[in-house]
Formats: C-alpha cells, structure tokens, sequence
C-alpha cells in the first residue's frame, strides 16, 4: 500500500525513515506526529514495514501521509521478528541513509537532522533513550536513561534499535539483521557486524528518543526474560572471537535461586514491576545457557541480498 505522493520532480530524496510494526495503529500516530515536526530540511521518506498487523494500521498511517515526501506501507508479515520487518524496510529503501524507530515512542524534534549528519561521518549512528518524559513516574523510576554508547560482554557499543541509522550499502553488505534473534540483541548483532567489517559509529548526542517501557509486571517479566536469553545468542555468535567477557552457567544459578527466594517481592504492587524485570532476567540468563550454549544455537537468518 503506497500513501502520499513525493513533493517536487527530481527532489533529492535524503533520507527514508523505517519503522517496523506489529498492531501499532494506537501509537504509531504519535510518533508520526513527532517526525512531522522535524527540524530536518531535507526530504524524509517513510516505510511502514508491517509485521502481520490485524489492526487499523493502514488507518492510523494515512493521516500523517502528507508530512513526508512518501509515505509507504509495505508488507512485512512473511515471517515474526522487527529484524524481519527491519530489513524488508532497508530493501524498500530508495536513499543511501536510512533510520529506524519504533512505533510507540517519541523521536525528538532534531532526531532525523542528527542522524543525518552522523551518517555524514560514518556507516552507524545512534542516540540516547530518555524515559521520564513517555512512561508513568512508577515505571521511569526503575529505568536508567542512556546517554551513551552501551555495551555488553565487554565488547563493542552499539545504539539500541529504537534509535538507529546506517548506511544502507552497509547493511546490506553484512546481511541486515539477523532474523534467528527472537526478541532483542538483534540490533546488537548487527552493529557489531558492521564495526567488524570496518564500519564506524557515531553517537549523536541530540538524536533523542524518549522511549516506552513496558507497564504491567506480566509484560516487563516476559520482555526480559527473551532479552536475557538473546543475550546469551549473542555472546555464542561471538564467542570465537576471544573478546567477549566470559560468562557463567553457575553463577546464573546461583542469581536465579536467589531471586526465586526473594518472590515474595511480587505481592506488593511497591516492589512487583522492579522484581518482574529482575526474576524475568535472570530466567532468561538460564534457559539462554541451555538452549544456546549446552544445544546447538540456530543458524543465521539474514536479508538476502537485493537482486539490483
């Protein structure tokens, strides 16, 4: 489905923002809004890779059409996974820098001219994640801001997924986003592989996202536990390169067993949400030393390469 239409013959057209979604017709207008209100001079282009939506959001999509040179919604739904939907968004693309959000946030006002100009300067840019503005007091709290490039495993930084952008001929180079990645670290994978391959990152201090967290102890439980577990996935897909801090199958135990003692933390609705994200963790950390380190972890899953 194509909406909108491209603004003047023969523009130059700049940049193509992706965003991935799986039925997020109740938030995708706000952060549709916030990239209406861009800074950014350029032409910005938009596709929205549908992930298997069975709501309205063709709906919630065409309101906003006119605020971008084009606005498409293409049809990612052939297999689960934002890495999925991510790169069918890259091969979809028409421009050279490309950027990706999620659906439920914020970007701020300067979020696409930053980018942008990181991207001037290397094949891999990033932002910093700000909660306190998006989510409820009760669920900012339990949330560090991030400012900087993270890390994991004592190895390479990385910007998260929520706030990202590449030169499209290297992700397409490196294979895109590995699709094996049930539910996080993918974004990991894939900056590591673009740095590994002579890639540069640069943090843009101004490309801010102010991003959702998970409310309900339930779906903040759930969303660790499978992030805890692609952690592992990760460390195995790099293990060969001796540079990754070890990591202990033990000692995972051990922090499991200690967090099952202290459940009764799940009662009080003061101490629920902080438990969940803990306990939902480290149970990741275990059955993601089971599945992927004592069982063979799954082979790769990346974007085939455009024929063109």
């Amino acid at each position: 489905m194509s909406t909108g239409a491209t603004r003047l013959a023969g523009e130059i057209h700049d940049v193509t923002v992706v965003i991935p979604v799986k039925n997020g017709a109740e938030t995708i207008g706000q952060q549709l809004e916030a990239l209406s209100r861009q800074s950014y001079d350029g032409n910005l282009h938009l596709v929205v890779s549908d992930n298997g939506s069975t709501d309205d959001l063709p709906g919630a999509v065409a309101p906003h059409a006119s605020a971008f040179a084009s606005c498409r919604i293409i049809d990612a739904g052939q297999r689960p996974g934002v890495a999925h939907g991510r790169n069918m968004g890259i091969l979809a693309a028409a421009t050279e820098k490309v950027l990706v959000c999620d659906s439920d946030d914020e970007v701020s006002p300067a979020w696409v001219e930053a980018l942008a100009m990181g991207l001037g300067e290397g094949d891999l840019a990033g932002g910093p994640l700000v909660t306190g503005q998006i989510n409820p007091p009760e669920v900012a709290r339990l949330f560090t801001d991030i400012s900087s490039p993270p890390t994991i495993h004592g190895y390479l930084p990385y910007p998260v997924g929520a706030n990202m952008g590449f030169r499209r001929s290297r992700a397409v180079q490196v294979g895109g986003f590995d699709s094996s990645f049930g539910a996080g670290h993918e974004e990991v994978d894939f900056a590591w592989r673009v740095q590994r391959a002579g890639g540069r990152l640069v943090w843009c201090p101004d490309a801010v996202v102010h991003y959702r967290q998970r409310a309900g102890a339930k779906r903040a439980f759930r969303q660790r536990y499978h992030y805890a577990r692609s952690a592992i996935l990760l460390w195995t897909r790099f293990e060969d390169t001796g540079e990754l801090a070890p990591v202990s199958f033990r000692g995972s135990v051990r922090n499991l067993a200690r967090q099952a003692l202290r459940s009764y933390r799940l009662i009080s609705p003061q101490t629920r949400h902080e438990h969940a994200l803990s306990l939902g963790w480290t149970a990741g950390t275990v059955m993601g030393h089971l599945r992927y380190r004592r069982q063979s972890p799954p082979e790769r899953e990346l974007m085939e390469r455009p024929t063109m």
